[in-house]
């Protein structure tokens, strides 16, 4: 009787790994199709479960898309019945011709929305931001950035606090110490509020702006 009791839950708890990671792998393919996080690679896969939900340890060269986004790092944890992937090492994100690096990262399937921490940098054409942290919203086209904020292009620096770009309206945001070197003509802007509209060559900043120029011919400030 005890080795058939034993013999019982062996079963029951082989079933259970079963139903956890066979079943419900084929539940998360039968998702909306747009909400599926496709894996293309991991060195290595081990199926864990963590507090209740079914996760893969992914490890080395992983790699997975979502609709146009592919998403590369070096370990990642996926779990399955949230769809969000923790990931890190070597975190890159890439929307097309955007490009986002960062040393952690959280992916969120359901909204597609990537998260990256510590030495955040976003490649945009031109553009080159890098900041503590960094969010971007695919479906949105929207980029949030806090904490060292510096935006660089081939004629002006802008360092913030905050900084929110947005990709399709050409749109951006800068908030909270707001500096602004220009090499052209040698000005630099303060202010604590500054909004940029590309496609318009429009700017304005504003709450407590000022701006300093230097005079090369003379030597002089003003």
């Amino acid at each position: 009787m005890i080795l058939i009791a034993v013999i019982i839950k062996e079963l029951m708890v082989a079933l259970r790994f079963l139903f956890i990671f066979g079943i419900f792998g084929i539940s998360v393919l039968c998702q909306k199709k747009d909400k599926v996080i496709n894996l293309h690679h991991a060195d290595s896969l081990v199926g864990l479960e963590i507090a209740g939900e079914p996760v893969r340890e992914l490890i080395g060269n992983v790699k997975f898309s979502q609709d146009n986004v592919v998403v590369t790092c070096q370990k990642a944890m996926q779990y399955l019945r949230s769809n969000k992937v923790w990931l890190e090492g070597e975190v890159e994100v890439i929307d097309k011709d955007v490009r986002m690096v960062g040393s952690r990262g959280m992916y969120y399937g359901d909204s597609k929305i990537a998260e990256v921490f510590e030495r955040v940098m976003l490649e945009d054409g031109t553009t080159t931001l890098r900041a503590n942290y960094g969010k971007y919203f695919l479906e949105e086209k929207k980029a949030y950035f806090a904490t060292n904020v510096s935006v660089e292009d081939s004629t002006s620096v802008l360092t913030a606090d905050e900084f929110t770009y947005f990709r399709e309206e050409q749109r951006s945001i800068a908030q909270g110490n707001v500096r602004i070197v220009d090499s052209r003509n040698s000005v630099t802007l303060f202010g604590n509020h500054f909004v940029h509209y590309r496609k318009d060559r429009y700017s304005k900043m504003t709450q407590q702006a000022k701006a300093v120029q230097i005079d090369t011919t003379t030597e002089g400030i003003y």
